[in-house]
């Protein structure tokens, strides 16, 4: 699928959404990851999920096996190397089936051409237009303050958990999680543990979405960079050194705050 035809899909077929990048499939390969360390039972969870075709769950896979020229060299070089490496899982995992393109929470830092980014931008906002939202993130992600990514919201809830290792904490999220009333919809941010989240609330019967890292890739596109750089006062997607990050005081993100699992 398209990016474009992957946000159709979640607006006019209100599917669930979990997205699989370089680092589920590393995980999925026994690796530990920047912010989670490998974890037996959320590698089965991901290898299950990966294999899950339903009509109700859009299982996501970037999309980098042609026309790799559309993407910004750096971005160019590191899937050619991932997928030289990690062929074997691709091909065990990801064989004639349709997949939703992972690349939806990416819609404009890895691409060559930029100018599509407005309109991704736009289209994904239509995924929460008027809806109550309830945010799973993490404690330093902060998706949208400071920013209009969420201002066509109804709402807004979040339920703050760990940076790191979020699956030591998993069954806590979900007791938190099931706590939502099911009209609302739940965007995670969580790392591979969101895939494993939005499983289970997909079993539920609520509309959830692996977002991702919406909220880094908005920041650059509202900035105009074009390359990577370290966003102040939340976390930045793949940059290492993402450290030091102080408090959040904004007064609207502690009142969206519900419950926080820690």
């Amino acid at each position: 699928m398209s990016i474009e035809e992957t946000i159709e899909s979640i607006v006019k077929s209100h599917v669930c959404l979990v997205r699989f990048g370089d680092g589920e499939i590393k995980f999925i390969n026994h690796k530990d990851l920047l912010f989670q360390k490998y974890d037996r039972t959320l590698a089965a969870y991901l290898e299950k999920i990966l294999l899950t075709d339903e009509a109700g769950l859009l299982v996501c896979v970037p999309d980098v096996f042609s026309k790799l020229d559309r993407y910004v060299d750096q971005t160019k070089v590191l899937w050619c190397n991932h997928i030289v490496s990690y062929h074997k899982t691709y091909r065990r995992f990801c064989y004639n089936r349709n997949f939703g393109n992972a690349f939806v929470s990416r819609p404009y830092i890895i691409h060559k051409n930029k100018m599509m980014a407005k309109d991704w931008f736009n289209s994904l906002k239509g995924i929460w237009h008027n809806r109550d939202v309830v945010i799973i993130e993490g404690d330093l992600t902060r998706m949208g303050v400071g920013n209009d990514l969420f201002s066509n919201a109804h709402s807004i809830e979040r339920i703050i958990c760990p940076s790191a290792n979020a699956f030591d904490k998993f069954d806590d999220i979900l007791c938190e999680a099931f706590k939502v009333a099911k009209e609302k919809m739940i965007l995670v941010s969580l790392g591979p543990t969101a895939k494993a989240v939005v499983y289970e609330l997909y079993k539920q019967g609520y509309q959830a979405i692996d977002i991702g890292h919406i909220d880094s890739e908005y920041e650059w596109y509202l900035s105009g960079v074009r390359k990577k750089t370290l966003i102040r006062g939340k976390h930045t997607a793949d940059i290492k050194d993402d450290v030091d990050i102080g408090p959040c005081s904004d007064y609207e993100y502690q009142k969206q705050i519900r419950s926080v699992v820690c």
